[in-house]
């Protein structure tokens, strides 16, 4: 028995002994990388599942340790050629030839009044489609840039729902004022505005950075320039996509406030300190302190009272595409539904954003040359907000005690021996006071022409495109007042002399009116304005052997108008 425990004991030390080399050897793998012309510099070679790696010398070699030659893979990677993986096999030493990816350097980017490959480009330009965008379900589409292109800069200054649009700025803000730094803005071809558009009717944003890829534009491009494409059908069976998100808001962070106590307490010691009488009596500061009368001393959280937890966002999409070699579709509807954070207490006046979006888009090739192109879109948009748009600031400085709230349906002010430290009270400066509807409506129409003239030498087109755009805005405005208490101690109306913690003083609550209802008032302002664009041009593409050759040709102008504005008052 002890002979046996000796052998096991021994065989067990000796597998100590090289389980650490076997666990730990570590094989130096080398090899060449290179394409049809030649070594390839700076190539990635990386362990598969690690992040162990080193990238091609100068020379196309590199050198790899792998803890495994016969079970690791390397992931072979480069721009412009397809990615390799290459199980080891126990061997050390690899010659890799590289291939060009065909189809990432055939693709198309947008560019100023056309398209281009990838392979041509040599402006600073930089591009985004569509499942990037889908990827930040932002109610404007202007937010989902930020992070997605390099120089470019998203600032947006309110979370208030249907007033999210940002500043945009690319490379900087290379003026005196962030107005004059705004970037130029073509959706298919035309200057519009693209934050309120449904990301799901976009093809592509493409961001032109520099004086190369910006020169055509001349002055109107120094800012940059941001080209947005819709998406077009294709020659394909039907596809219909019903998509949808669903998002919450909620207030990140809240400053922490005191209570009416706390606060009675140092605006007591801020008054002597200045030599004048304390607001607060000794009776006050008690029934602040035990918060047994919430109606005479009210202790209220305002944000917590008026602000809710969180709201619900959601945006549903419908779309449509398809077509065949003679016409080709998309079409697309979307509604996107945001709910405000302040809390609506029955009077409606509160925030909310309603935005409907429509998109047609038709090719029809009327000849095998000859193609006419048919854009329609809209945007209406639906937003409500309170009268007071003072209302986030009066939350930050109204004192705990300036009311009640709302008391069995009735809003509630403060006791008028506070009024001289008042500031407002938010509940009743807010609720019943009215709220603006602003409807604001967008429609576009694109008509657009292409004459293919390869029969006369290839790579020559005619293009014709007009576009009308028109804008529609409703601003109605709905005011009104509400009947607003004051809460009384009996004793303090009745004419007594006594004054509170007499022993014989009346703590009765009465109620008096401080507010009178008025008649309701409304006042609506409509806006108007609409602008034409025309744009024709001849173009001349073609590659001979390695050399790409382009010629453009292009006149365009525009015309705007700007409706009268109507104001109604009842």
């Amino acid at each position: 028995m002890i002979k046996d425990r000796l052998k096991i004991a021994l065989w067990l030390s000796i597998g100590m002994f090289f389980v650490p080399t076997i666990v730990w050897a570590q094989v130096i793998i080398t090899g060449t990388v290179s394409d049809s012309y030649g070594p390839v510099i700076g190539v990635n070679i990386i362990e598969k599942g690690t992040t162990n790696g080193v990238i091609s010398d100068i020379n196309g070699d590199f050198k790899l340790q792998v803890s495994n030659t016969k079970k690791t893979i390397i992931k072979v990677s480069y721009i412009g050629y397809k990615d390799k993986e290459i199980p080891l096999n126990g061997k050390v030493k690899f010659h890799i030839n590289l291939e060009e990816d065909s189809e990432t350097l055939q693709e198309v980017t947008v560019v100023a009044y056309g398209i281009q490959k990838k392979e041509t480009l040599t402006g600073a330009i930089s591009s985004v489609k569509t499942d990037a965008l889908l990827a930040s379900p932002n109610a404007s589409v202007a937010n989902s840039l930020a992070g997605k292109i390099t120089g470019l800069s998203s600032v947006q200054n309110s979370g208030q729902p249907g007033a999210e649009d940002p500043k945009i700025f690319v490379r900087g803000v290379g003026s005196l004022t962030e107005g004059g730094a705004a970037p130029l803005t073509l959706v298919d071809g035309v200057e519009r505005n693209f934050y309120q558009m449904d990301p799901n009717e976009i093809e592509s944003i493409t961001v032109l950075k520099d004086t190369s890829a910006t020169a055509v534009f001349g002055v109107r491009g120094a800012n940059g320039v941001i080209l947005v494409t819709t998406r077009r059908g294709t020659d394909s069976r039907a596809k219909i996509s019903l998509s949808s998100s669903v998002g919450i808001s909620q207030i990140a962070q809240w400053v922490e406030m005191s209570d009416a106590y706390t606060y009675a307490q140092l605006y007591n010691e801020q008054e002597r300190n200045d030599g004048r009488e304390e607001i607060f009596k000794p009776y006050d500061l008690d029934r602040f302190e035990k918060g047994d009368n919430p109606i005479m001393y009210p202790n209220i959280n305002w944000r917590d009272y008026m602000v809710k937890t969180a709201s619900i966002q959601a945006q549903p999409n419908l779309n449509l595409s398809g077509g065949t070699d003679k016409i080709r579709y998309f079409v697309s509807v979307g509604f996107l539904y945001q709910d405000g954070l302040l809390k609506d207490f029955g009077t409606n006046d509160s925030y909310k954003y309603k935005r409907y979006n429509y998109r047609t888009n038709l090719d029809y090739s009327m000849t095998k040359s000859t193609t006419l192109k048919l854009g329609i879109g809209g945007i209406v948009g639906d937003r409500q907000e309170p009268t007071n748009t003072n209302i986030w600031k009066d939350l930050s400085i109204s004192q705990p005690f300036s009311g009640p709230g709302l008391v069995n349906g009735k809003p509630m002010t403060s006791k008028e021996r506070y009024s001289s430290i008042l500031y407002r009270n938010p509940f009743i400066i807010t609720y019943g006071k009215g709220h603006s509807n602003n409807v604001a409506n967008t429609m576009n129409l694109d008509l657009h022409l292409v004459q293919n003239l390869n029969f006369i030498t290839k790579g020559l087109s005619v293009e014709v495109k007009g576009a009308y755009n028109t804008d529609y805005s409703v601003i109605t405005i709905r005011r009104g007042n509400i009947e607003t208490y004051t809460p009384y101690f009996e004793s303090e109306i009745n004419g007594s002399e006594l004054n509170v913690g007499d022993s014989d003083f009346n703590y009765n609550i009465v109620h008096r009116i401080s507010g009178i209802n008025s008649k309701d008032s409304w006042e609506q302002n409509n806006n108007r304005g609409r602008n034409w664009y025309f744009e024709t041009n001849a173009r001349y593409n073609r590659k001979i052997n390695n050399h790409n050759m382009g010629v453009l040709s292009l006149y365009n102008q525009n015309k705007k108008y700007y409706g009268p504005c109507a104001k109604v008052r009842g």
